[in-house]
């Protein structure tokens, strides 16, 4: 392996576990805390939330940017992952299988991570959301390359 190829791997997988970690810190945070920085997210996004849904309360609007969260750091990671993963792999199965997978677990294992932080819990919905999360980070990563890499089977 070349430097500049291993330099492209470290740097990948550097990438991955960084965003693993900041998820992770965002979990271990404790309910208070969370609530008051999401607060904050909320205050920006909520003008943006308010355009598409006028009439939303502000407890449904704090639910529903908080879920949004959740899906938008799933959605990087798996992007994350895949990046990574085609630095060892061809197949854009073997790439998309391993990415989501490695995503749904530790969407799990943030979960678990939570129902041991005060004021917090591990909810099996919020693993399907930040499941969604993981699609619609796979489905980003294929339009873009289907955009510019038309006719590369690989990725």
């Amino acid at each position: 392996m070349n430097s500049r190829k291993g330099a492209v791997v470290f740097l990948s997988w550097l990438s991955v576990l960084l965003w693993m970690a900041f998820i992770f810190l965002l979990s271990a945070q404790a309910g208070d805390e969370s609530a008051s920085l999401s607060g904050g997210f909320v205050d920006i996004l909520g003008a943006f939330v308010r355009i598409i849904i006028p009439n939303i309360g502000d407890d449904a609007l704090h639910l529903l940017v908080r879920k949004l969260a959740h899906m938008g750091e799933y959605s990087v990671l798996v992007i994350l992952l895949v990046n990574a993963l085609r630095q060892h792999f061809y197949r854009k199965r073997v790439i998309y299988t391993y990415a989501v997978s490695i995503s749904l677990l530790y969407a799990v294992s943030d979960e678990v991570h939570q129902v041991f932080v005060p004021a917090r819990s591990g909810t099996l919905v919020d693993v399907l959301i930040d499941g969604l999360g993981v699609l619609i980070g796979v489905l980003l990563f294929e339009l873009f390359v289907q955009v510019f890499k038309p006719g590369n089977d690989n990725l």
